[in-house]
């Protein structure tokens, strides 16, 4: 009884605090992963649709927070030491990713529009599992290995979005977010792994 309590609570207090503040912001982008690795093995760098979810606050002013969680799915194969994107019939692995931006937010009001530029950390969380009719286990547990050693999960970010009214209540407009792979630099893999992503962006 105690722990509903404290939740209806603190569900209040949040709605309280923020609901006048706060816009939800749903993103709908296509997004490209770079590979720099063999081509001869390689997929080409891969092309994926990463619907996500996030916040504004506060909505109005020049400083925000941004938050965001974008999803995708992709393959992989295990390579001269590297975990490398696959195409589909040489897969080794299938992997669920959520990308978690960071950034804050920088405002500029254009009469009924909203500029927004953003900058911040993300961290790219990769988890994969065999794939149907593969059966090198190994190399899975490879491929999750690589994902998450020399801090490969850590990025940089930065972006632009345009924002119009939709309704009274509403905004939409297009969006371009970069991705630095920091941990890919400093474990001398150039810019492998950078994300590229465009599309467009709700708010409510």
């Amino acid at each position: 009884m105690k722990k509903i309590v404290f939740a209806l609570l603190l569900i209040f207090s949040i709605n309280f605090l923020f609901a006048r503040t706060l816009d939800f912001t749903f993103k709908f982008p296509t997004t490209m992963y770079l590979s720099n690795g063999d081509k001869e093995y390689s997929a080409p760098s891969p092309v994926v649709f990463s619907p996500g979810i996030g916040f504004v606050w506060p909505n109005e002013g020049f400083l925000a927070i941004e938050p965001s969680l974008n999803f995708y799915s992709s393959y992989y194969l295990w390579h001269d030491g590297r975990a490398l994107p696959a195409e589909i019939e040489n897969r080794t692995a299938t992997t669920l990713s959520f990308l978690l931006d960071v950034p804050a937010a920088f405002t500029l009001d254009i009469k009924n529009t909203k500029l927004r530029f953003n900058a911040g950390a993300a961290m790219l969380c990769r988890f994969g599992w065999l794939s149907n009719g593969a059966t090198e286990s190994d190399d899975v547990t490879a491929i999750n290995q690589y994902f998450w050693s020399k801090a490969r999960f850590f990025y940089l970010s930065g972006g632009v979005s345009w924002m119009v009214p939709l309704t009274s209540t509403s905004k939409f407009g297009p969006f371009f977010n970069f991705y630095l792979p920091v941990g890919s630099i400093f474990a001398r893999e150039g810019l492998n792994g950078m994300i590229l992503s465009a599309g467009l962006k709700v708010s409510i």
